[in-house]
């Protein structure tokens, strides 16, 4: 029995040693000439003998305007290995249209380098692929980038400002501009649908966020820690899935803008937005998805009207223990505020006009007449605000008037009842 598993083990052993032969990359190398500097390569020749992986050995001899190759020995080139030009003191390079991957910390620590010129293949950048190079004040992010995309491509690349993505790009690749902390605004071209995770997480001097007019949907943390943001708007083309925590960290942000014509509050858009004190939804919304504002903990007043039908679970969790929702009685919002024990006061629904519609743009607050009569100083100076907050039970409205009804029509029974029994005792 052990005979034979040894036997066995030996086979198996046999086995993977074939495949590790048949499978493995086959390795090579060669020298050219670059800039007068007798450049050494290394690489990895693919199934369909194509080179991968290329390394210069010698990078940081190389100086000046650097072409990468595009062939090596009659070898199409197809991508760049990891430190393929590592400290390089190239100032400009120039991508070939062969090259569709650019390697983990290809091009780092080239300080010199201020002009990326890709090639129309390059589809995916390695982690830290520009890391440190800071001569770059401004790239471009050309639409060829569809690929996987490394964490901080452009990682400590400081004096970038200007960020520009060319038109005709889909896609905001994750991780793209992550740590550009020089850039102070970014403008999203009209042909881009979706912005990946963590696409500028970290650029901590953004102010200003100009929406494309097709931006469907965030990933998760998109723009995490852009500390330098103070208000953004979202546009009513956000009908898409969202990540989680888009806006994690942006601590500055105090007011946020639903674009009006947007129809549903995506879920997770404004989670863990701390800074946001009030929120009015706009008529155009029927739906407020889930998370949608959870874990702002500054947010004390929402107003949400009819239009509103659909609330969906952990709206508001994490809550502030003072938020209020104004709403109007038996609508969706006020059903959601009970259900969950959250504050609300109820608004007086506006006069319809001629056309029989409401005009839910100026509602009214519901005023209880019965403190304000307690006070006329309250009462002069809060003709619009209903002090009564209910926390968990429907406010009794028009409760005093519905019982005195009852006891007068009581009273008027009894009053017959009376009348008719002293005519019996009469004709007796």
């Amino acid at each position: 029995m052990i005979k034979k598993l040894i036997l066995l083990l030996i086979i198996l052993l046999g086995i993977l040693c074939v495949t590790e032969y048949v499978y493995a990359a086959e390795e090579g190398s060669s020298s050219t000439q670059i800039n007068g500097i007798t450049a050494n390569w290394e690489y990895k020749i693919n199934d369909s003998n194509e080179i991968e992986e290329l390394v210069c050995v010698n990078a940081s001899e190389l100086t000046g305007e650097l072409q990468v190759p595009s062939t090596i020995d009659g070898k199409t080139v197809i991508s760049l290995g990891l430190n393929a030009f590592e400290n390089a003191k190239i100032t400009s390079i120039t991508i070939p249209d062969t090259l569709k991957d650019i390697g983990t910390y290809a091009f780092s620590d080239c300080a010199n380098l201020t002009q990326i010129n890709w090639g129309a293949g390059v589809e995916s950048l390695g982690v830290g692929a520009f890391e440190n190079c800071t001569g770059l004040t401004e790239i471009t992010i050309p639409k060829t980038f569809t690929g996987h995309m490394g964490n901080y491509p452009f990682n400590k690349c400081n004096n970038i400002t200007k960020v520009t993505f060319e038109e005709g790009i889909e896609k905001i690749p994750s991780f793209i501009c992550q740590n550009l902390t020089g850039i102070t605004e970014v403008t999203i071209p009209d042909s881009v649908k979706d912005i990946d995770s963590f696409a500028f997480d970290g650029c901590t001097s953004l102010i200003q966020i100009n929406w494309g007019a097709n931006v469907e949907s965030l990933g998760v943390e998109t723009f995490g820690d852009c500390t330098s943001l103070t208000e953004i708007t979202i546009p009513k083309t956000f009908t898409g899935h969202m990540g989680n925590y888009p806006f994690n960290g942006c601590d500055n942000i105090t007011k946020v803008t639903f674009e009006e014509g947007i129809p549903e509050i995506p879920s997770f858009i404004c989670q863990n937005l701390t800074g946001i004190t009030e929120i009015t939804i706009p008529n155009s919304v029927t739906k407020i998805g889930s998370f949608a504002f959870d874990g702002c903990t500054s947010l004390e007043k929402i107003t949400i009207l009819d239009n509103v039908k659909d609330l969906e679970v952990d709206v508001f969790r994490n809550h502030n223990e003072n938020l209020t929702i104004y709403c109007y009685e038996g609508s969706a919002a006020a059903k959601y505020a009970i259900d969950n024990d959250i504050k609300y006061v109820y608004l007086t629904r506006p006069a319809t006009d001629n056309n029989g519609e409401e005009d839910n743009d100026n509602p009214d607050i519901t005023i209880d007449n019965d403190e304000n009569n307690n006070d006329e100083n309250n009462n002069e100076g809060n003709n619009n605000e209903d002090n009564t907050v209910a926390q968990g039970n429907l406010p009794q409205t028009g409760q005093t008037m519905i019982i005195g009804l009852i006891i007068l029509f009581v009273i008027i029974i009894g009053i017959i009842i009376l009348k008719k029994y002293k005519n019996m005792r009469d004709l007796k």
